[in-house]
């Protein structure tokens, strides 16, 4: 039986989630209104997230990996997660240039559909009935809230979709690297480690090509 102590961790790390996710959106549409590089800022937030685990990992000398990552999982595994991740935020950060935080919040909620889709295609979820109606009612509703919207950004509204499809997929493949005992990343800031300087690198290419080269300007 599950303890209530338990519960209340996990309820509190809801929470904190919760609010912190909250206070993320807003100040990155805050930032993002006002300063045209929402690539670059993501590219050093990867670097410095990179950095300080590295340190923290070498100065407790903490790790909970049994074996060092083979090169064969580390492309096969954890490049895949990583890059995927990089898009995901990459894209969500440049779509609040374009739309507003209820028009991003209500299109990012359909991560869920996508997040079941790709559970299914990896066989980690089967296929239910409840699953299609959660589907349904979800992409019924970003229909009716984007239906003749004053505030609808085609660009934006193509970025974050992209965006939400890219991050289900980024769950799933972030569930099977921490869930699978074969893999050894049952740690997430052993996942943290490993992901963290491949995202950076991901996004790179795509901070100097659009925001370096053309100066952050609009499509």
């Amino acid at each position: 039986m599950v303890s209530v102590k338990y519960l209340f961790w996990i309820l509190s790390q809801i929470l904190f989630y919760y609010a912190s996710s909250i206070c993320i959106t807003f100040f990155n549409k805050w930032s993002f209104s006002g300063f045209h590089f929402p690539l670059v800022v993501s590219f050093f937030h990867m670097t410095i997230v990179s950095h300080v685990i590295w340190l923290y990992r070498t100065a407790t000398k903490s790790s909970s990996c049994k074996d060092e990552i083979s090169w064969k999982l580390f492309f096969q595994r954890i490049c895949p997660t990583a890059m995927a991740t990089a898009i995901d935020i990459g894209l969500s950060n440049w779509s609040f240039m374009y739309i507003t935080v209820s028009m991003y919040t209500m299109c990012k909620s359909t991560t869920i559909i996508f997040i079941l889709l790709s559970a299914i295609i990896f066989k980690i979820e089967k296929p239910k009935l409840l699953s299609l109606v959660v589907i349904a009612l979800i992409s019924f509703g970003l229909f009716l809230f984007t239906y003749k919207s004053t505030s609808f950004h085609l660009w934006g509204f193509i970025l974050v979709m992209t965006a939400s499809v890219i991050g289900g997929l980024r769950w799933v493949l972030a569930q099977i690297l921490l869930q699978r005992e074969s893999i050894g990343l049952s740690s997430t800031l052993e996942f943290i480690y490993y992901v963290e300087p491949v995202m950076a690198v991901s996004i790179l290419p795509f901070a100097l090509g659009i925001e370096g080269f053309r100066h952050g300007s609009l499509p």
